[in-house]
């Protein structure tokens, strides 16, 4: 492995610098408070893909609350069932 392979990007030194805070990548793993993409989908199934970084490093999210209900996720994605009233 290339010694370089395990540095940590310099987050606050090349975000302006370089402009990655505009990339969607970079705002992905380095989000300010929450990064959220949504597309529509052909079933209008609402699904979620919950992912936690951490300095940039992706964290699995093994909890997640969903209008105060815990989900514990088995898979990295779910399927979210809207009751319609």
């Amino acid at each position: 492995m290339h010694p370089s392979s395990s540095l940590q990007l310099d987050w606050a030194a090349y975000r302006y610098k370089m402009g990655l805070d505009s990339l969607p990548f970079f705002r992905f793993t380095h989000p300010d408070s929450a990064f959220i993409f949504t597309e529509p989908t052909p079933d209008s199934v609402t699904q979620i893909a919950p992912y936690v970084f951490a300095k940039g490093s992706i964290q699995r999210a093994e909890i997640v609350y969903i209008d105060g209900f815990r989900s514990i996720i088995p898979v990295h994605s779910l399927h979210v069932l809207i009751a319609l009233q």
